[in-house]
């Protein structure tokens, strides 16, 4: 029978092609504001959307990288070592089977207009509950989808109270293409490991 590994869990996927200081400063949040007793950084594998991406170790040490030195955050590779292409039911399922019970899932607000199309959903908002970082220029919008997801779905979405960086990997990645100066918006060691190993030229 597996452990149950108690406390708060707060779960970070996305492709992080690269990993900026906005992720960091979200783990950060997160964890100082939210009462989660650790933080999983989830680089996916291969999306059923995505191109473009640098590989997946490459983008798993970049997120080691982007979290080190923050108490309670870590990096899965659980996503990566996935086959084919990866779904956040499977990624929690497989979370719920190593003992990790109180599961909250951290999206950006733009995602709440697409969440109702991830597959299974009806079964997710079962397993997870939900914190949506806002960003900078949302709109009312985000609340009445919010409100309408709780009500269609039952989905337990709570809003961060801190709003999210206005910062891009897509343009991080054309500013690193340009060989323009990324200071601010990428950790340091993580502008290194991309210079050494010529990602995104």
């Amino acid at each position: 029978m597996t452990d149950v590994i108690s406390g708060v869990t707060a779960v970070y996927g996305g492709s992080f092609n690269p990993p900026h200081m906005g992720h960091r400063m979200v783990v950060e949040n997160v964890l100082r504001d939210l009462d989660a007793d650790r933080f999983i950084f989830l680089p996916l594998g291969t999306a059923p959307h995505k191109t473009d991406m640098a590989s997946p170790e490459d983008r798993l040490r970049m997120c080691e990288l982007t979290i080190e030195g923050i108490e309670g955050a870590e990096v899965s590779d659980i996503e990566v070592r996935r086959e084919g292409y990866t779904y956040t039911i499977d990624t929690i399922t497989a979370l719920k089977e190593m003992g990790y019970e109180d599961i909250s899932y951290v999206i950006g607000s733009d995602i709440l207009f697409t969440i109702e199309t991830w597959r299974r959903f009806t079964e997710l908002v079962n397993m997870v509950r939900f914190i949506c970082i806002p960003r900078p220029g949302d709109r009312e919008d985000i609340y009445l989808k919010r409100d309408m997801l709780r009500r269609e779905y039952g989905a337990d979405i709570e809003f961060a109270d801190f709003t999210g960086p206005d910062i891009s990997s897509t343009d991080i990645r054309r500013m690193i293409k340009e060989g323009k100066d990324t200071t601010g918006l990428l950790v340091e060691e993580v502008r290194r490991y991309i210079d050494e190993k010529r990602l995104y030229v």
